[in-house]
């Protein structure tokens, strides 16, 4: 039985178990022929397109350090109490010093020597060598991690106490990871139209196994299958675009003016009501006890509700708010450059903007 077992191997294409040869020589890597021509066309392909750069550390430490000095802004016109507004600043000043160790490694990654990086920081190259070498940075991050486990927020930066009192906004316990949800998109989108599995495969010049397994939220494909699968299920790929950086955890843009942040996060919006099947309006509204022009309103690109109601209907669409908030403080951090204080219940968007995207708007009720 066991000598049986070990002579099976895994195709490095269509994930199928075959019988692997015996004998001297170099092991088979695919289960036939075809399998391996696809997977050389499929590395062609891949040579031809640009290859997407490496995430910077530095961006998603940013993006919590501008919500992190938001929430200090806030609390300061808010007079909130000075222990509660040091707790704020002590936030900041953690994450202040996770950013410099991230642009660190980044400006390394990017090809910088220690002498140049040293010299940006006013310090010697092999102290900062010292202080900051990879396992050093992996350490230093790792610590970070488990400060922000699941549950952590820039506004507590630490974990909920346990409680049965569950706030309005709170993750739901069905949330489902992010490779999911980005297949149960695609899956919804399949079921839609009028292509089988099988179809799409011969489309994307993948094994139907696979595709199986991307709509199970099983594999995490890249972007440009991810973008052919929405095409031929007569998608949006604006909406699956934001599910799939989630996936991947490419979740923050670099800063953008109000409206094409706003866009950002309608799009995201709209990808998370479609990983949930498209619910209707009515049936969301009161899922979330929100009111179904609001929710209308909001998956139609024409308003922006405050955090509470954004993270109320997320949760609603059985996602945690935290996969959305970057998106939304990045609309709320534009507007709070050109205004005073983020209007409570929202804001609409602008009446010349409209909808966006291409893709079927929400159900209605």
């Amino acid at each position: 039985m066991g000598s049986s077992a070990s002579r099976l191997g895994r195709c490095a294409f269509c994930d199928r178990k075959f019988q692997q040869r015996s004998g001297p020589g170099r092991r088979k890597a695919y289960c036939d022929t075809s399998c391996r021509r696809r997977a050389q066309r499929k590395r062609d392909r891949e040579r031809r397109m640009p290859p997407m750069p490496p995430r910077p550390w530095g961006r998603d430490v940013a993006v919590d350090v501008h919500a992190l000095a938001v929430e200090l802004v806030e609390a300061e016109l808010r007079g909130t109490n000075l222990k509660k507004v040091l707790e704020y600043a002590d936030q900041l000043e953690r994450e202040v010093t996770y950013y410099r160790a991230a642009a660190i490694r980044d400006a390394r990654e990017s090809g910088h020597t220690w002498e140049e990086i040293a010299a940006a920081f006013g310090t010697g190259a092999e102290t900062l060598r010292a202080r900051f070498s990879e396992p050093q940075l992996k350490r230093l991050f790792a610590r970070r991690a488990k400060e922000r486990r699941p549950g952590w927020t820039p506004r507590t930066g630490r974990q909920p106490k346990t409680s049965s009192a569950k706030p309005p906004h709170a993750p739901s316990a069905t949330a489902v990871s992010p490779s999911v949800r980005l297949g149960a998109a695609l899956s919804h989108l399949q079921r839609a139209s009028s292509v089988t599995v099988g179809d799409a495969a011969r489309q994307a010049d993948l094994s139907p196994s696979y595709v199986s397994r991307i709509l199970a939220g099983e594999r995490i494909p890249a972007w440009p299958v991810t973008y052919m699968l929405t095409k031929i299920f007569e998608g949006n790929p604006e909406e699956t675009r934001i599910l799939w950086e989630d996936a991947q955890g490419l979740r923050y843009p670099s800063r953008q003016d109000q409206d094409s942040a706003a866009q950002r996060l309608h799009a995201a919006l709209r990808g998370l009501h479609l990983a949930a099947g498209r619910p209707g309006i009515s049936a969301l509204a009161k899922k979330t006890s929100l009111p179904a022009s609001l929710v209308k309103a909001t998956l139609n690109g024409e308003h922006v509700p405050d955090w509470p109601t954004t993270a109320r209907l997320t949760t609603g669409m059985t996602a945690d708010p935290s996969s959305i908030r970057p998106l939304w403080e990045a609309v709320h951090y534009a507007f709070l450059a050109c205004h005073d204080i983020f209007p409570a219940g929202g804001l609409p968007r602008p009446a010349a903007t409209g909808k966006t995207g291409d893709g079927p708007g929400p159900a209605e009720p």
